[in-house]
């Protein structure tokens, strides 16, 4: 029976001020995506599995929440927004004028790889945009990670910007499969320069290739980096990919936001699930990215659809953490409550004053008894209100203490104490 005064490992209770910050931050994304023009949808907690066995890259069943129904067959918990909006997108939404733009705020659930976040519950903020190959819609979606960053009060962000499609022109041209691509690109991801040299001479890479990887271990590219690979490559693929990443650019350049933004072309994670642009974006203070995203074209093709897409999350469980780690604290201005007690006899008016004050869009706390005046008082520093009304008959007006008073008064107290 211990364990009924605990919570399971990575989910746990938001207590009033924690949450009132979460909901500020999730009523803010809200408006910023709607203000954009993307429409709110709400997916299941639970899917059919086979949504997310339609392919190994949609998600890592074992890392899923699972049950059965009651005919037995199997459900995942929502593992991953994304794919539930695209699969509400290719199936519901197939007859409306592309390109969707969609938003989410959902909670999440799944176990996660040792080293990132232990939370098994966390809420993910995304938005969508669907039916769209134009480099403007990735650059659009960036642009949108980086104002939800923004809006959580988050100002110290940088994004870095890959493109796998880039790498894969690469791996082609170089005519390395299977087992040294893999190994190739765990050691770009872990940038084991040395052991990228003698992968090189082992597999008699170009001196062109090896300043391709050079150039591609550099971090905080921009346009110079890009205009060096266009020197060195000579495929069609390729090279459309680095125009891309111009465009990108250029859009964002446009949107004022380029400060935020450098390339990392050496950013090579799902490889398999993203298919061109991809991004992620990072705050001090915090160990995980705060968001992520990128251009997956092929996913709505396990639904029935086959329409590009963009598209990012942002786990607002951690732009919280990194609000309060960085001490910007944007929500401490707290919902002020104002409270309306009464002498005996005077319930009525008393309660007819909360109504008023409600109605004016206040928030309003009511006394459960009737008090004196000095009871009154107390009474607001333990329930910490910014303000006092107390309603007695026997007075002209009603006596109106605001939080200065009480907190003077309060101050009084603990210096005669």
């Amino acid at each position: 029976m211990k364990w009924k005064y605990h919570t399971p490992d990575g989910f746990g209770d938001l207590m009033p001020d924690q949450c009132e910050a979460k909901k500020h931050i999730e009523s803010a994304l809200r408006q910023l995506f709607v203000g954009a023009g993307y429409d709110e949808v709400h997916t299941p907690g639970f899917e059919f599995a086979d949504v997310y066995a339609a392919d190994e890259e949609l998600g890592d069943l074992e890392s899923m929440f699972k049950t059965f129904d009651p005919q037995g067959r199997i459900l995942a918990s929502r593992f991953d927004g994304t794919v539930g909006v695209a699969r509400l997108a290719a199936t519901k939404m197939s007859r409306r004028p592309l390109p969707l733009r969609l938003s989410y705020i959902e909670d999440m659930y799944r176990y996660k790889p040792a080293g990132e976040s232990q939370l098994k519950e966390f809420t993910q903020a995304g938005v969508e945009l669907i039916g769209s190959p134009e480099p403007t819609a990735d650059g659009e979606i960036i642009a949108m990670a980086i104002q939800a960053a923004l809006t959580c009060g988050i100002s110290q962000i940088h994004v870095a910007v890959g493109q796998v499609d880039f790498f894969k022109s690469m791996l082609e041209e170089w005519e390395l499969v299977g087992a040294a691509a893999s190994e190739l690109i765990r050691m770009i991801d872990r940038k084991e320069i040395l052991a990228i040299e003698t992968f090189c001479d082992r597999y008699k890479l170009s001196d062109g290739a090896k300043q391709v990887l050079n150039l591609l271990l550099e971090s905080m590219g921009s346009y110079d980096q890009i205009e060096a690979l266009e020197s060195l490559i000579n495929n069609k693929r390729g090279r459309r990919a680095l125009q891309n990443l111009k465009e990108i650019l250029d859009y964002l350049a446009d949107r004022s936001m380029l400060q935020y933004v450098s390339l990392d072309l050496g950013m090579l994670q799902s490889l398999n699930y993203y298919t061109g642009m991809i991004f992620k974006g990072y705050t001090y203070a915090l160990g995980t990215p705060l968001f992520s995203g990128g251009r997956y074209d092929q996913v709505t093709c396990n639904f029935g659809a086959d329409w590009p897409a963009t598209g990012f999350s942002l786990s607002v469980d951690e732009a919280l953490i990194a609000v309060e780690r960085q001490k910007q604290r944007p929500y401490d201005n707290r919902t002020k409550k104002l409270g309306v007690a009464y002498a005996a006899g005077c319930r009525k008016e008393a309660l007819q004053r909360s109504a008023e004050l409600r109605g004016q869009g206040f928030v309003v706390v009511d006394a459960l008894e009737s008090m004196s005046a000095d009871e009154a008082k107390m009474w607001a520093k333990i329930q910490k209100l910014a303000k006092l009304y107390f309603i007695d008959n026997n007075m002209e007006d009603e006596q109106v203490i605001t939080a200065t008073a009480v907190e003077s008064d309060q101050r009084t107290e603990e210096q005669d104490g």
